[in-house]
């Protein structure tokens, strides 16, 4: 098994898991979600290194204009989940628009991404 092979195994392992507990055990998912406060630098960290760990693996087999629209996809299917729930999706944009200095890294991840597609169309 090559390294995406392992990643998209774990992941899949992970998304049944985390199904399950949501269908038997709830309450375990709420009290993950509510203590999540407490932990965000740590969480922060942890995704960040993840984040890192993964990109090199997807970029080293993918490109990225095979890549964009798979990040684009999953987003296509976190905004239908949000959907479904308007009156926390308005909050949370309350809640980011309130407070946009927690944003830059997110944003300057995306703008490297776009930058970068842009410079493989075009140069």
């Amino acid at each position: 098994m090559n390294a995406l092979e392992i990643i998209s195994l774990v992941t899949a392992i992970a998304v049944l898991i985390k199904l399950l507990v949501f269908l038997v055990k709830p309450k375990l998912l709420e009290s993950f979600a509510s203590d999540i406060d407490k932990t965000a630098k740590f969480m922060t960290t942890v995704i960040l290194v993840l984040f890192a760990v993964i990109a090199y693996y997807v970029f080293s087999t993918l490109s990225i204009m095979k890549v964009l629209p798979a990040i684009l996809l999953g987003h296509i299917i976190l905004g239908l989940m949000l959907v479904q729930y308007p009156k926390v999706y308005k909050m949370f944009a309350k809640e980011v628009f309130k407070d946009t200095s927690k944003t830059w890294l997110v944003w300057l991840i995306w703008s490297a991404l776009s930058v970068w597609v842009l410079y493989v169309l075009y140069f």
